[in-house]
């Protein structure tokens, strides 16, 4: 799948403490200008790599096979081929949500290898997650040249704040209940995450229903940018089930995210859908550029008319 991905591994591709010695800065380092390109917790690398990449053609082939999305979107404006390239970071399949993976520094030693910090960004003990397996990455700008490239990989607890899935019994910072119970009575419904990511074309707050597969392969096309052949069908029993779509909309950076957290029923046939949205945290480093955070979920296909209930963090 990735024989096109015109891939340069430059050098020295270290992991972690098992070459704590290599990894030690050797004589005077310097910082390495660098800026953060794009970020997301969805690929198909299923394995901790590196990718060093050199031109627009092999960006384009990246962001087909690395992270299933097409081409033809893919933001090669702004990047300057002649005096920069892409380092794309990608630590593998982690088996929840509540995973997330930045660059800390960069720095280059006298032996003309550039030592890349990267940090793992895992849940806190008790943090209520998806139960969907991830595949975050990100990815940098960094200026030409000619050196080996390292990397170091640390882990790190989320800082505080609300993430990922949550119950009924949950109060985030505030005080106030997620899930309220509707005041014309019935209860819940169940429903289940598939897919959640931060690119899309949605620039307003809505919700989307799919009731085919073949609905739900357009979407994931025309709306997300993906390979539309690559779109989670085959998760839905159609007959029974459908898919939602909640998006909040455009970011200006990196660090927002959306979940859903219940749906509650009414005697009144409406079921109520608590999409919480969490923002950075103060100080938290983000990704530069655009977001546009969505979440699927899959719900029973019956006559509830589903709306949603959406809440932003505190």
């Amino acid at each position: 799948m990735m024989r096109f991905v015109q891939v340069v591994l430059l050098g020295l591709v270290l992991m972690s403490s098992a070459h704590s010695q290599l990894m030690g800065n050797p004589g005077v380092s310097s910082n390495i200008a660098y800026r953060s390109f794009q970020s997301g917790t969805t690929s198909r690398v299923p394995q901790q790599s590196l990718q060093v990449i050199e031109n627009e053609s092999a960006f384009r082939a990246y962001w087909q096979n690395s992270l299933g999305r097409d081409p033809r979107n893919a933001p090669t404006a702004g990047i300057n081929w002649g005096r920069e390239k892409l380092i794309a970071f990608h630590l593998g399949q982690r088996g929840t949500t509540g995973y997330s993976v930045f660059i800390e520094n960069v720095k280059k030693g006298v032996d003309n290898i550039v030592r890349i910090k990267v940090v793992e960004q895992t849940p806190r003990p008790g943090q209520m997650v998806g139960q969907q397996i991830t595949s975050p990455y990100t990815i940098i700008k960094i200026d030409r040249g000619t050196y080996s490239i390292a990397y170091d990989v640390s882990r790190q607890e989320a800082g505080s704040g609300f993430m990922g899935l949550t119950f009924n019994d949950q109060v985030p910072p505030g005080g106030t209940p997620l899930v309220q119970t509707n005041p014309l009575g019935g209860g819940t419904v169940p429903f289940k995450t598939i897919d959640t990511g931060i690119y899309s074309n949605v620039t307003q707050q809505s919700m989307l229903t799919f009731d085919t597969a073949a609905d739900l392969q357009l979407y994931w096309q025309k709306t997300l940018g993906r390979d539309g052949r690559m779109a989670p069908t085959a998760d839905v029993n159609w007959g029974t089930e459908r898919i939602l779509a909640i998006h909040i909309g455009t970011r200006k950076t990196g660090g927002f995210s959306v979940s859903v957290v219940g749906i509650s029923r009414g005697n009144d046939g409406v079921a109520r859908v608590a999409a919480y949205e969490r923002g950075p945290m103060q100080g938290q480093w983000v990704s530069d550029g655009q977001t546009s955070p969505y979440v699927l979920i899959r719900v029973p296909k019956n006559s509830l008319k589903y709306v949603m209930d959406f809440q932003q963090r505190q």
